[in-house]
């Protein structure tokens, strides 16, 4: 992604390619605590989460704007576990079943 940068022309949307790429990541890393604990492994976990990738993104987004602010992304991290958690439970359903 970082390449995009010095590619001329591309150079005007690499920066929002870099936000949708972090914000799939944090999706990632995040959901993969509660998933994890359910025993669902890697590829069940990316699998579940292009099937839902709007709801993804914007959990991954919201928490990509917050881990942008300095002091409050000392407290993303914890909050962003619990919110994954939440996430997971309320819709286990739709993003396992």
């Amino acid at each position: 992604m970082l390449l995009l940068f010095l590619i001329p022309g591309l150079q005007i949307i690499a920066p929002f390619l870099w936000l949708a790429f972090s914000a799939w990541f944090l999706s990632l890393e995040y959901m993969d605590y509660p998933m994890g604990n359910h025993g669902l492994d890697f590829r069940a976990q990316l699998g579940a989460l292009k099937k839902n990738r709007l709801t993804a993104l914007g959990f991954g987004g919201g928490l990509t704007l917050l881990m942008m602010i300095p002091v409050l992304n000392f407290a993303a991290m914890p909050a962003a576990v619990a919110g994954a958690t939440a996430m997971w439970c309320g819709q286990k359903e739709r993003l396992v079943g």
